[in-house]
């Protein structure tokens, strides 16, 4: 027998494993987070002084303000604003010439551009007067016609024109009609009558003519003006109390009743 040795087959030891690589994991550091605000401002030194500046500007302002509001105030004094006088109109007769007319007690202003004329004649119940002013070239005249009271009916110039106004005026105080027409027969003349004025018993008539003619707004201007120059100079006193009736005084006495702004009794009682 063949002595032989098995060949031994060396132990096998078991087979070690590979080692895994060791990997540190680092946990990930959180960032770093800001404190919230604590709520307090920093202010730089230059801030709080313009603050305290204008604290002390506002303090200082109100103490001067409440100074001056709590002195009286003093009443202003209003002196009166003066009025301006109204500038007094020019009078447009400045220059003219004044005539005046003694034995009837009237005057007017003429200018230089007129001729004055007078006339007059005796009637049966007294004197007939006109006062005629003419024109240079004769194209028209305003006269002054006067007549006494009893001759009212009769002498009262008759107004020979159509008439293409008719309205009132006032000249020398009193209330008077002024008409005006064309004249009648030619149709172009103008004839003006204004009155009939009243004085001691007279009447008055201020009357333009231009006869055929046409009558210029010169010479209507010239008579407007001259007519509201004409005044009495001795007019009659205005009556201050009313007329008494006869009756009054009559007997038997009538009934009409008396009252206290009558004028009082002429009549004298004999004893």
């Amino acid at each position: 027998m063949d002595d032989q040795n098995p060949t031994q087959t060396p132990p096998v030891s078991p087979a070690t494993p590979a080692k895994t690589p060791v990997v540190e994991i680092v946990p990930p550091q959180a960032e770093p987070q800001q404190a919230p605000p604590s709520g307090k401002f920093s202010f730089s030194p230059k801030i709080i002084l313009a603050i305290l500046l204008l604290l002390i500007v506002v303090v200082v302002g109100g103490g001067i303000y409440l100074a001056q509001s709590s002195k009286p105030k003093e009443t202003a004094k209003s002196n009166p604003t003066p009025t301006s006088k109204p500038s007094p109109t020019p009078d447009p007769t400045a220059d003219w010439k004044t005539y005046e007319n003694n034995i009837f007690k009237y005057s007017l202003k003429y200018p230089d551009s007129l001729t004055h004329s007078p006339l007059k004649y005796e009637g049966e119940g007294g004197t007939i007067f006109t006062d005629s002013w003419k024109s240079s070239n004769n194209s028209y005249s305003i006269n002054i016609y006067s007549y006494p009271d009893i001759y009212a009916s009769a002498s009262q110039p008759e107004f020979n024109a159509k008439t293409i106004s008719d309205e009132n005026i006032i000249v020398s105080g009193q209330n008077v009609k002024k008409l005006t027409g064309k004249e009648i027969i030619s149709d172009i003349g103008t004839l003006i009558h204004i009155g009939p004025l009243k004085n001691n018993s007279q009447n008055y008539y201020i009357i333009f003519s231009s006869g055929s003619s046409i009558a210029t707004q010169e010479s209507l201007d010239i008579f407007n003006k001259l007519a509201f120059t004409f005044k009495f100079t001795d007019a009659s006193p205005s009556p201050t109390c009313i007329p008494r009736p006869a009756c009054l005084d009559a007997t038997p006495r009538c009934l009409i009743p008396e009252t206290p702004d009558m004028c009082p009794s002429t009549i004298t009682s004999t004893p």
